[in-house]
């Protein structure tokens, strides 16, 4: 078992899976592009744990998880919030379309470029974290109602005014007053 103070970007991944390495450590969100481009600030961590090996069926596997805290907008108030994202990753390695196909449903496919079994581990780890991501960030108080009761979409809230108004009103009017012209 290997312990990194900060994980490697790139790692020969058939080496470390044929030899069953853990890899733990951390990678700053600075260092994630696109998800950087989602956050509100980029100054954190994602805690990382990769655990290497090779399955009964001989494929070059990636389990472990990733965590992190992420600054991101609310969707419904437009302030800054904290979400907590946190997944589990079960890959394997593969080089064509074929192999990919071929595996177990529990394992999701990564393509490898070449033979050398390089890969950018940076890469796979913000894919993991983009596709954690709920699709709208809200704050707690954000996504309910003043009772409690989870809002839904489309929810108007009460501001006081009658908003029971027939939006067609305007146009019935036009419609009765081309009537009494007749």
């Amino acid at each position: 078992m290997s312990q990194y103070q900060h994980l490697p970007r790139q790692a020969d991944v058939l080496k470390l899976a044929q030899q069953a390495i853990e890899l733990s450590g951390t990678v700053k969100l600075a260092d994630l592009p696109r998800l950087r481009e989602l956050l509100e600030n980029d100054s954190g961590e994602v805690t990382v744990v990769l655990n290497f090996a090779q399955d009964e069926d001989r494929n070059r596997v990636v389990t472990g998880s990733v965590e992190a805290q992420l600054e991101v907008l609310c969707q419904r108030c437009l302030q800054s919030m904290t979400q907590h994202v946190a997944t589990t990753l079960s890959l394997a390695f593969v080089w064509d379309d074929i192999q990919a196909k071929a595996l177990p449903r529990h394992l999701d496919p990564v393509m490898l470029e070449d033979e050398s079994g390089y890969l950018d581990l940076y890469a796979v780890i913000e894919d993991e974290l983009l596709l954690s991501l709920p699709i709208t960030s809200l704050h707690e108080e954000c996504a309910s109602g003043e009772d409690g009761t989870p809002r839904q979409f489309g929810d108007i809230e009460e501001s006081g005014t009658d908003v029971t108004e027939n939006p067609f009103s305007a146009l019935e009017q036009v419609k009765n007053d081309l009537k009494k012209t007749r």
